[in-house]
């Protein structure tokens, strides 16, 4: 296996879609839909990364990932950034939060051609 990635994603269609392009690419995936879970699934095993969808319900994701970048346990695992709409606001926290990529998700399935990349630069 090439690593194991954790997605964080309240819609289980895109979740799905996600897990089956890296499944079938070689990771192990685990998926969570809400951040309280993606706590328990990280104590119990360290992801190499982190797809982690801007806006859930009872947490926004921005929030969760400054949590993991306060722990030392958890500070220096890439995270990307998924949404359905990035402002000029998201991209500003997303570099202050040291989020290695985010993701545009288009409102179709097909995330592997639709999905736009926004490059971010992550100090050394």
């Amino acid at each position: 296996m090439r690593g194991y990635i954790l997605i964080v994603e309240n819609e289980r269609d895109i979740a799905d879609v996600m897990r089956r392009y890296l499944e079938f690419e070689g990771f192990t995936i685990v998926c969570a839909s809400s951040v309280e879970e993606a706590r328990i699934i990280c104590a119990r095993k360290r992801p190499d990364l982190i797809l982690l969808d801007w806006h859930l319900p009872e947490i926004e994701g921005d929030e969760w990932a400054e949590e993991l970048r306060a722990h030392s346990s958890t500070a220096d695992i890439p995270i990307v950034m998924i949404s359905g709409y990035i402002r000029a606001e998201d991209r500003r926290m997303a570099e202050q939060l040291q989020i290695d990529q985010l993701i545009y998700k288009s409102n179709t399935i097909d995330c592997k051609n639709r999905a736009r990349l926004i490059p971010l630069a992550r100090p050394v």
